[in-house]
């Protein structure tokens, strides 16, 4: 299996340890105090060593055996016993009469297929690959016991877990799962992680549908930011409602899975209620940009957000406006009902515009939201609309910010989701030496806009690369065939 991007954001109790290992090339076993063989149906805290093709085989039947119970998170996409029965056999090789139906694994060290969202055959495909290469694969090995007794294996040096499947199939919330010919993405939907892979070497450079949708629905802003790329104003229009209803059609139709509304004031349209409507009820992940919170004195759009949206992007633009986060966060997460279950709540994070303050300042500013308890993420400074007349500050600082951020994150790192940094893809094109030099991996970063994103303008009727791009194609009606030709040559 090869990954090829991660993205963090929108990123147990029990006694079983299951490890799933890769021994290195000059290790023909691992050494333990274990029986190597293992004939029990029910995988839970016993210490066992699978290794031969034919006990891996039995141990991921008993993981996809977990779906004849299931009913997935969607009653209606459940799994019935005969697909069940035909998935098992096309995994592992092993007909319904040669295993146990009441074999399962430990629920701590379960792989949860069953959380798993999408094109039933996507998913399908999918089991099918991770099995083929956790059975055929001699050197990957799975390794059982429990957290209560001290390990029994005596590891190799340069032994590897496998922690993808963890990352793949987190057990606390739905994961979306999209095939895009060779290549996988997974994207969980509670936190926003999200994760391309494959089971081949092939670089996934390119995606033939776009994942994730910027989708600008009114040009309309009362708040006159000076730096303001899309030259929002108060006289700026809406989107017609059904131009973007139709949008929303088409981009579902390609399998889509985000879209972020942006504007000007996406919540001043007057119909930002039904929009987001039509989104979720899409299945797509809906998430929106704002700068203001006077929509908050309306409860309409207050519990529709709260029910339905999974992050919202705050612009900040110095640390007074710290206290708005806190602000929105309170009313939402009060009404939220999001996977409410796991104890999720929506997502704030505090975007912020690099330039538009000297860097010494930003890098105060980032700590200081760390310290608010909400995530962030910058962004490049686009000089379009009115950043061309906006003086930014001097971005020879870049380097040594992101250096004083990197340098005090341990401080604020008591929790993972609030102390999270992102950077935009403008960023990442402009300043790739400066995070390179700062040991930010590859593999955390998207370096070319139009490759697995794109954007469409519902007010003025275009489709770009981005929302800052320097050349649009423009659309009377839009359609598949319109979005697919001009993405694919991005």
């Amino acid at each position: 299996m090869k990954l090829h991007n991660i993205r963090y954001g929108f990123a147990t109790n029990s006694s079983s340890t299951h490890s799933i290992i890769i021994i290195p090339h000059d290790v023909s076993d691992v050494q333990g105090n274990a029986d190597d063989l293992y004939d029990g149906s029910h995988y839970g805290w016993e210490f066992f060593k699978l290794k031969d093709s034919e006990e891996k085989a039995r141990y991921m039947a008993a993981q996809i055996n977990w779906l004849r119970s299931s009913k997935g998170w969607y009653p209606e996409k459940g799994w019935y016993p005969e697909e069940v029965d035909q998935l098992i056999l096309n995994s592992t090789g092993l007909d319904v009469h040669e295993i146990d139906k009441s074999s399962s694994v430990d629920h701590q060290s379960q792989i949860t297929f069953s959380t798993l969202i999408g094109k039933k055959s996507d998913i399908c495909d999918l089991i099918i690959n991770i099995s083929n290469e956790i059975i055929k694969n001699d050197r990957i090995m799975i390794l059982g016991g429990n957290d209560n007794e001290e390990s029994k294996w005596s590891l190799p040096k340069n032994t590897k877990n496998i922690d993808i499947l963890t990352s793949l199939f987190e057990s606390y919330g739905p994961t979306k799962i999209k095939r895009d010919n060779n290549f996988y993405i997974s994207m969980n939907t509670l936190n926003g992680n999200k994760v391309r892979f494959s089971f081949n070497d092939a670089e996934y450079t390119k995606a033939s549908t776009p994942e994730l949708v910027d989708l600008k629905i009114t040009n309309y802003c009362p708040y006159g930011c000076v730096f303001c790329y899309q030259e929002s104003t108060k006289d700026g229009i809406h989107g017609n409602t059904e131009d973007i209803l139709s949008a929303i059609d088409v981009l579902d139709s390609m399998g889509v899975m985000e879209i972020a509304i942006g504007g000007g004031e996406p919540t001043c349209h007057p119909e930002f209620i039904r929009i987001i409507d039509y989104i979720h009820a899409k299945g797509i992940i809906v998430n929106f940009t704002t700068f203001g919170t006077d929509w908050l004195t309306n409860q309409d759009i207050v519990d529709c957000v709260s029910e339905k949206v999974s992050s919202i992007g705050v612009s900040v633009h110095n640390e007074k406006q710290i206290e708005k986060l806190s602000k929105i966060k309170n009313a939402i997460n009060d009404k939220s009902t999001i996977h409410s279950m796991y104890g999720k709540k929506n997502t704030v994070v505090a975007q912020h515009v690099i330039g538009t303050l000297p860097f010494h300042d930003t890098a105060f500013l980032v700590k200081k939201i760390w310290e608010s308890n909400f995530p962030s993420l910058l962004l490049g400074y686009k000089t379009v609309g009115f950043g061309k007349n906006f003086e930014p500050h001097d971005m020879t600082g870049f380097d040594f910010m992101m250096k004083s951020i990197i340098d005090d994150h341990e401080k604020y790192y008591y929790n993972s989701d609030t102390a999270l940094l992102g950077v935009d893809t403008l960023i990442v094109e402009t300043f790739y030496d400066v995070l390179h030099d700062n040991n930010i991996p590859d593999i955390l970063m998207t370096p070319q806009e139009g490759k697995f994103s794109m954007y469409v303008d519902c007010v003025d009727k275009k489709i770009g690369k981005s929302s800052y791009a320097d050349q649009y194609h423009k659309y009377d009606e839009i359609d598949v065939d319109f979005v697919l030709n001009h993405f694919s040559q991005w």
